[in-house]
């Protein structure tokens, strides 16, 4: 008995390992039990339906044997997707689905021997098992509604089936009452229901559920605990923190002190606004210039206390804005030397400022504005001025003299002289005009300067300037073989200037670009219309100028490094001449040069001309020769 026992159950686990063998689960689950099943009858189906194939094919039915193979190889293809795929859900709907069509076949075909109406009541169980109650009740319905129309089909003679229809119908009573037992028996497994247990289960339940609550009221105890202990620890760190806090706090304290002790010992004013342009810091010696103290400004913005005008006392406009604004709007530090600051009483003070935006993380967090009172170095540059003025014009006598009584005694007035004297002379005679040029260069400088030169404009034709100009350099142009290049635009109309200012610009840039371009060299001057301005172009093919100091050939006294090395004459004042001139009359210069290609000059005259200006003295228009070019 015990051997027979050993022999089944080694029968049985084989089985059941050959069954499971295509979803190794680890427990006993429903997934699991589905899967078995379907295994159980796939591997059913598939000996089944090679035996009906093979007998079909015995009696010539090649059709239906063909029929039997198809059934086959889906019950293979099934099997072979739960093997890789593990899905068995998706393959417990693939064998319900090919159950519906192949058990819909054999009842209509009427399988072997007319037994095919038996094969139908295996679907309704595997249904339920495979797709569960509600979807197992809703396949069932169809496939005994397909098996009704089916038989109604065949009492009105359109087919032709195995079975009569009474034996069809006695068969679909049964698989119906089959279908109400199996969905009863599944809605009581699905529900959990005690409707088979002892009532005696109830006390039972009632101490799991005493259980149970116990257990959760455990739980929360346990939570409340550790919640007390994490809030025990979060205040302990509540306190570290605090105290940090405080510590900090004292260090920012002291390092803001020490920042203000800075601030107000800064020798300049200095005023720092927020994003709204609201003043939250000015320090002592910015109240000290203006005359406004601390509590007055802060909390203002930064125009409604600071009036800034240009050195003429005209107001400051977004056409020529101060360097705040200027700040403010390109996000650029911003510089000026030559605008004034209203102070409280009134007075107009000269300041140089400088604003710079404050940038944190790439966003502008307000601006901090520096200045410095230079009234002194003002009164000082004046005075400079002066006393140049004063010693130039005090030179230009003996000058003009000495040169008067050079050019008598080069003549022969005075008698004859030999060759020796006359180079001596000659030199002499070089020496002085060099000598005048410069006193004159400074003379016009100073009375810029000052303010003290007069504009008297008329109506002028800038062609005919710039033709007149071309002709006072016309004995060096000569002399150095270079070609001139002249373009004259008839579209630019006459406009009202001062005739002896625009000769000094004409004859500085045409001096500089005779004087240092090479024998056999170019110069072009062109004058032509743009917009609201005439444009004169003045340009060479010379030495040019070192590209790091472009941008310093208009000022007082510079010369470029090239120039030093080839050519020892000049005073570096010609070209400041120029600048403030235009400075002075609304025009602009600029400047493009390379080195060993040449230079070229920009500069824009308004075609609303010059206005008159009252002055004690004219600039000087300096006359060039052969050997003097004026710079």
């Amino acid at each position: 008995m015990d051997q027979e026992r050993g022999f089944f159950y080694l029968i049985g686990e084989t089985a059941k390992r050959f069954l499971r063998s295509n979803l190794p689960l680890q427990e006993d689950t429903l997934e699991e039990r589905r899967a078995m099943l379907i295994n159980s009858f796939s591997v059913m189906g598939i000996a089944l339906f090679v035996g009906f194939a093979f007998i079909h094919y015995l009696f010539g039915q090649y059709f239906v044997a063909t029929v039997y193979v198809v059934f086959v190889a889906s019950l293979i293809g099934n099997l072979v997707f739960l093997r890789f795929s593990k899905k068995v859900e998706a393959s417990s709907e693939l064998s319900v689905a090919m159950t519906f069509v192949i058990l819909v076949y054999i009842f209509i075909h009427g399988g072997i021997f007319e037994t095919g109406i038996f094969w139908t009541f295996s679907f309704i169980p595997i249904a339920f098992f495979l797709l569960g109650l509600y979807r197992g009740l809703t396949v069932s319905f169809m496939f005994l509604l397909v098996l009704f129309f089916a038989k109604l089909t065949q009492d009105f003679g359109y087919i032709k089936l195995d079975y009569d229809s009474r034996a069809i119908s006695f068969f679909l009573v049964a698989q119906g009452f089959l279908l109400f037992l199996i969905s009863f028996w599944s809605a009581i497994a699905e529900k959990d229901e005690s409707l088979l247990r002892a009532t005696n289960l109830k006390q039972g339940k009632l101490n799991s559920k005493l259980t149970t609550t116990v257990n959760k009221l455990e739980e929360k105890q346990e939570k409340q605990k550790l919640l007390i202990e994490a809030f025990d620890k979060s205040i302990v760190e509540v306190q570290k923190k605090n105290k940090t806090l405080e510590d900090q706090s004292n260090e920012i304290q002291q390092e803001k002190a020490k920042d203000e002790a800075l601030l107000s010992s800064l020798g300049e004013g200095m005023m720092a606004t927020d994003p709204d342009q609201k003043i939250i810091v000015f320090n002592r010696q910015g109240q000290k210039t203006l005359g406004f103290s601390a509590k007055e400004v802060i909390g203002k913005k930064f125009h409604e206390v600071i009036k800034a005008y240009d050195e003429n006392g005209v107001r400051l406009s977004p056409q020529n804005p101060c360097p705040y604004n200027l700040a403010f709007k390109t996000g650029k530090l911003a510089v000026r030397n030559d605008i004034q600051y209203r102070r409280k009483d009134g007075a107009l003070v000269p300041v140089v400022v400088t604003a710079s935006p404050i940038i944190v993380d790439g966003k502008s967090e307000g601006i901090v504005t520096v200045f410095r009172d230079v009234t002194q170095e003002r009164q000082i540059d004046r005075a400079k001025t002066e006393f140049v003025s004063l010693a130039s014009h005090q030179l230009r006598t003996p000058l003009s003299a000495a040169n008067w009584y050079v050019e008598m005694l080069l003549s022969g007035d005075a008698g004859k002289i030999n060759a020796d004297q006359k180079g001596y002379l000659n030199e002499i005679h070089r020496g002085n005009r060099r000598l005048a040029a410069l006193v004159n260069s400074l003379l016009n400088v100073s009375r810029i300067d000052l303010g003290k030169f007069k504009v008297e404009p008329k109506l002028l034709s800038l062609a005919k300037l710039a033709k007149d100009s071309i002709g006072e350099v016309s004995g060096i142009v000569k002399k150095k073989n270079l070609k001139v290049k002249t373009v004259f635009s008839k579209s630019v109309p006459r406009i009202k200037a001062d005739e002896n200012l625009l000769r000094i610009i004409f004859q500085n840039l045409l001096s500089n670009a005779v004087k240092y371009t090479p024998d056999k060299g170019e110069i072009s001057i062109s004058v032509r219309k743009k917009d609201k301005n005439a444009v004169v172009k003045v340009g060479d093919t010379g030495i040019g100028i070192p590209e790091d100091q472009v941008e310093k050939v208009f000022e007082k006294l510079f010369r470029a490094d090239n120039v030093l090395k080839t050519d020892t004459d000049g005073t570096g004042l010609g070209l400041y001449i120029v600048k403030r001139i235009l400075d002075e009359n609304g025009g602009k210069i600029s400047v493009k040069s390379k080195i060993g290609k040449g230079t070229e000059f920009t500069v824009l005259l308004p075609l609303a001309g010059m206005k008159k200006k009252d002055g004690n003295n004219e600039l000087i228009h300096m006359e060039v020769d052969d050997e003097i070019a004026a710079n």
